[in-house]
């Protein structure tokens, strides 16, 4: 199904997926691209899905001389649209209301990973779980940085990371994924 809305807003849902796709386009050089790109999903939305989007197939739409006439008014979409933007902007301005430097990859002051004494093993993991999502902010190869940082074999920083899992401090990992 594919609705035009003010301010030159396209949505499209389809019937064998589980997502929809807001699209907004601009005139750039005599052609509307793509400026803006929402998609809300009744399943989690992974890599797989944001590479199966059709881009192109949105731009074609949005450029189709039928879509140009639709695109430049408004229609009884337009209100349920606005209230979508109007969720969207709420959710913005959550997030921006408080500090996320911590989470956007600014540098978090941390002592380096090093072997335990075994005295405390829950301190222990929840550091691993600590120096995990800080170097999960610059690399996806983890495990070989912690293993440098400790001066130990990669093999036992997955192991780490493995128990640091099962205590509860970090997510489980996503099948097929290493790490």
């Amino acid at each position: 199904m594919l609705l035009f809305g003010g301010g030159k807003w396209l949505r499209v849902s389809w019937a064998d997926r589980p997502y929809r796709v807001l699209a907004r386009v601009e005139e750039r050089d005599g052609r509307r691209v793509i400026v803006d790109l929402v998609v809300r999903s009744r399943e989690h939305v992974d890599s797989g899905t944001l590479k199966g989007l059709p881009i192109g197939w949105l731009e074609g739409v949005a450029n189709a001389p039928e879509a140009r006439e639709h695109l430049n008014e408004s229609n009884t979409d337009t209100d349920r649209m606005s209230l979508v933007l109007a969720e969207l902007e709420l959710v913005i301005d959550e997030m921006t209301a408080k500090p996320a430097e911590r989470f956007m990859g600014a540098e978090v002051k941390r002592q380096p990973l090093q072997r335990p004494d075994g005295r405390d093993p829950d301190f222990f993991y929840r550091q691993v779980a600590e120096a995990y999502m800080d170097v999960l902010r610059k690399t996806s190869a983890i495990a070989p940085v912690l293993a440098e940082e400790a001066g130990v074999p990669v093999a036992t920083a997955r192991r780490w990371v493995q128990e640091a899992r099962r205590r509860g401090f970090l997510p489980p990992a996503r099948q097929g994924r290493a790490g």
